[in-house]
């Protein structure tokens, strides 16, 4: 079965700015500003990783337990994705 990934958008431009995330989408012109603890997690999906895998080093790297860690990166996620700043594809893993 094909794992679901998550990817940041190519449309866009990111600029970090004291420990925070500028993101301004191409097409729309819209500005959107992270902080620190969103920033993370948006950069966690340069890399095209699954939900899991970012929760996994979320709670790991800000020592929070999984349910907490699952919950604040899902908040994040969904989020991003009603801005349409966060593709999902189907990974084949070929």
């Amino acid at each position: 079965m094909p794992e679901m990934h998550l990817c940041q958008r190519s449309e866009i431009n990111v600029r970090e700015v004291d420990d925070e995330t500028v993101i301004v989408d191409k097409v729309t012109g819209e500005v959107h500003q992270l902080n620190s603890t969103a920033s993370y997690i948006w950069e966690q999906f340069s890399t095209n990783n699954t939900i899991d895998s970012v929760i996994e080093a979320f709670a790991q790297d800000f020592k929070i337990d999984p349910p907490q860690a699952r919950s604040d990166v899902n908040a994040v996620v969904d989020k991003l994705k009603s801005l349409k700043l966060l593709v999902v594809y189907e990974h084949t893993g070929v």
